[in-house]
């Protein structure tokens, strides 16, 4: 099986509380056991390393969150958008991204089954 490795890229790696999730910014980490959360999308093996190992929750629920939007997006990479770009209505103008960075990752699985079960905001 195929293994792509989807690596976020993190700004200002230093001195930084949460860690700024996005394609595009930065230097990845190398991955190494502990930093690496590896997980399936549609059959495919995908992995996303965290900066740090004080930033692995947070990939953790990065991850948690892309498992629960696999049945509304055929690829990673348009849920990983969706993530990062798409405004939740009912959380002041926030991402998935801004909650998850908040440490309100639950309230993004929680907004995700709402809208499943036909609950729109």
């Amino acid at each position: 099986m195929k293994e792509q490795t989807l690596r976020f890229a993190y700004e200002n790696l230093e001195n930084v509380s949460a860690p700024s999730f996005g394609a595009g910014h930065g230097k990845a980490p190398v991955p190494s056991d502990d930093l690496e959360v590896r997980f399936r999308y549609h059959g495919n093996l995908h992995a996303v390393v965290a900066p740090s190992k004080a930033a692995r929750p947070y990939v953790e629920a990065i991850v948690d969150v892309l498992r629960a939007l696999e049945q509304n997006f055929e690829n990673v990479e348009d849920a990983i958008k969706w993530v990062n770009e798409t405004v939740l209505p009912g959380y002041a103008g926030k991402t998935a991204r801004d909650l998850i960075e908040q440490g309100r990752g639950q309230s993004v699985l929680n907004y995700i089954d709402a809208f499943r079960r036909g609950a729109h905001a």
